[in-house]
């Protein structure tokens, strides 16, 4: 008897675990895997942002602003509970971009090569307000910034 509720509450478990993992996967995949992340030139920042649809109807923006050897100045994501269309979407990411980058100073930006952005869009659904970083992004970011600087040299 015993053996048999065990069973089952690893069942249930099993279930759960799935079941959270499928809800929390984005309905889309940008391409920006297939863009190469370029730096901007000296003196100037360069913003990228992305959007993330999820299955639960909500949507998620992201945003990272880097200086020219790709160092991050700043990075932010946000979730709405509102489902948008994915052109809406990253124009919303890109108003939120510009908006916080404003905010915080820098006057001249870029736009290209969205593979962090596009963590951070996705990362938005751990979080219930609006996350901003100074000078660093969350660890589900990291490697791309590792990535992207790497393919600098």
């Amino acid at each position: 008897m015993t053996e048999v509720v065990i069973q089952q509450a690893v069942n249930l478990v099993g279930e759960f675990e799935k079941a959270n993992e499928i809800s929390l996967t984005p309905l889309s995949s940008n391409h920006w895997a297939a863009q190469t992340w370029e730096a901007p030139p000296l003196g100037v920042c360069k913003i990228n942002s992305d959007v993330a649809c999820f299955r639960d109807a909500s949507t998620g923006l992201g945003c990272v602003v880097r200086d020219h050897v790709g160092d991050v100045l700043l990075s932010t994501c946000w979730r709405s509970r509102e489902e948008y269309d994915v052109d809406i979407g990253e124009a919303l990411a890109a108003r939120h971009s510009l908006s916080i980058s404003l905010e915080a100073g820098f006057r001249k930006v870029g736009r290209m090569g969205n593979g962090v952005a596009h963590r951070l869009a996705k990362a938005s659904i751990m979080y219930d307000v609006m996350r901003v970083w100074m000078e660093e992004v969350p660890e589900c970011a990291a490697d791309a910034v590792l990535q992207d600087i790497l393919s600098l040299s």
